[in-house]
């Protein structure tokens, strides 16, 4: 059964607003001089929530090849948020991990850029504030990769 019109009209909504939200969290990244961009931020976001993920997990999130992946991966260990070790099971694989800075990193951003975006909805009524709330929270657990959310310490 195809999308209702009233899907199809949110989902347009949904999909021009969506960059400008990714905006709004590269802005805060270089704002606070740190100079991540958003797919380095997933993959910090991703391997706070996934221990012990492998490149090709990683990959598979932020939408890389393998070898921009490992480019990536490599950028995020020279600046110490993110790890390498390698795997319990099998020596010849290895795992990656956020550092406790990659994950200070990722929090502080995600205070910043909800500071910014809860400006924007400043002044919206509370019953339509609840209603996003509600639906974001829906279409959240609907969608692959997760957010920008970091895993409970």
């Amino acid at each position: 059964m195809p999308p209702s019109s009233r899907a199809l009209d949110c989902a347009a909504l949904l999909a021009e607003a969506a960059p400008a939200l990714v905006d709004v969290i590269r802005e805060e990244g270089r704002r606070q001089r740190n100079d991540l961009s958003v797919g380095q931020l997933r993959a910090i976001s991703y391997l706070s929530r996934h221990g012990d993920a492998s490149l090709s997990d990683l990959a598979a999130v932020v939408g890389l090849t393998l070898p921009a992946t490992s480019r990536l991966v490599d950028g995020l260990v020279e600046r110490r948020l993110v790890s390498r070790a390698a795997a319990t099971d099998d020596r010849r694989k290895v795992t990656l991990h956020a550092t406790p800075a990659g994950r200070a990193v990722l929090r502080s951003v995600r205070e910043s850029a909800h500071g910014r975006l809860a400006a924007l909805l400043e002044g919206f009524p509370a019953s339509d504030l609840d209603a996003l709330s509600r639906v974001l929270a829906a279409l959240q657990q609907r969608l692959p990769g997760g957010s920008l959310q970091e895993a409970p310490a």
